[in-house]
């Protein structure tokens, strides 16, 4: 199976790499040239820099109905125009988009795009397993590689974005709680002095998640 995914970020970089592990054939689209270099460098997928939605990139790839397109930006708009294009104009229907503002998700519907809101399936699974107030660190399932930890951010950090914060490979921010309450942050939520961090991470990740979140702005 020949899959395209567009961004090469922390998530759609990560999929890339997984994808291309399990002997797919993987090819990524990223706007960001830093980030395009970085991902061609260290990984053997092919990487290209440019525009997922332009038509002339995409004509160039030779996408075929039958590849499977992940539209994986941090830009809602982006991955739903991206989607739309390569079905109306290559006929792929093995589509999936990253909803990464859960407002969004009625265009998405409306359009009949499949799509992934992480925000709200991290929130559902704190909300369904987990008590916020008691979470310190808990892992999911019995033989789990992900794990769930809270940090607090020291009084004298900077505040900076959640884009921001350089956490190592396969960590989200899936929650932030302060005396305002829990919110549910986007890439451009601020995370303040006082705040407690809820992330998800690799087991064994965990103290170079506590050294960033704790050293924020030092």
């Amino acid at each position: 199976m020949r899959l395209i995914v567009m961004g090469g970020g922390k998530v759609g970089g990560q999929i890339a790499r997984d994808l291309d592990r399990q002997g797919h054939a993987v090819m990524v689209i990223e706007a960001d040239a830093s980030r395009a270099t970085a991902l061609a460098n260290s990984t053997d997928i092919l990487v290209l820099h440019g525009d997922g939605t332009d038509l002339g990139l995409l004509n160039e790839l030779g996408i075929r109905s039958h590849d499977f397109f992940l539209a994986l930006t941090g830009v809602d708009q982006d991955n739903l125009v991206a989607c739309e294009l390569v079905r109306v104009t290559f006929g792929v229907e093995r589509l999936l988009a990253r909803l990464n503002d859960p407002k969004n998700g009625l265009t998405f519907k409306a359009l009949d795009i499949p799509h992934v809101s992480v925000t709200d399936l991290l929130a559902g699974i704190i909300t369904d397993r987990l008590e916020l107030a008691e979470l310190g660190q808990a892992s999911i399932g019995r033989e789990a590689s992900m794990t769930f930890l809270t940090v607090l951010v020291p009084e004298d950090a900077e505040t900076l974005r959640v884009h921001e914060i350089d956490l190592p490979p396969s960590t989200i921010i899936v929650a932030l709680e302060n005396d305002d309450g829990i919110r549910v942050p986007t890439g451009d939520t601020a995370i303040e002095p006082g705040d407690r961090v809820v992330v998800l991470t690799r087991i064994g990740s965990e103290e170079a998640v506590t050294s960033v979140v704790r050293g924020m702005g030092s």
